[in-house]
Parts: C-alpha cells; structure tokens; sequence
C-alpha cells in the first residue's frame, strides 16, 4: 500500500482506497462521462480518458 502522505508533508484533499475498481468506474459514470474510458494510474495520481464522439 502506498503511503496517505506525499513525501514534502503536505496533505492531499482527497485520498481514497478501493478494494474493487468496479465502484470507481460506477461513479465516474454517474457524473457523466462516457461509458468507455480508460484508466492511467500512476506515482502521480489517476487520469482518465474518455472519446468524445469518434475523435481522440
């Protein structure tokens, strides 16, 4: 597990842990992105990227 607290001591606004990735693609659907995205989860948090109509 990687630690709550980045390196310089400064708190995030927001740490979350999820045993199933199956609830974050849940809720990143009901604030409406499209129902195909695709995750990138790095050392610097998680980007997410959906297609808007057939165009990256």
């Amino acid at each position: 597990m990687l630690p709550l607290l980045p390196a310089s001591g400064e708190s995030y606004v927001l740490v979350a842990s999820l045993d199933n990735a199956r609830h974050l693609s849940s809720l990143l659907r009901a604030i409406h992105f499209q129902d195909h995205a695709t995750y990138f989860a790095t050392a610097n948090g998680l980007r997410v990227a959906v297609e808007d109509a057939k165009c990256i």
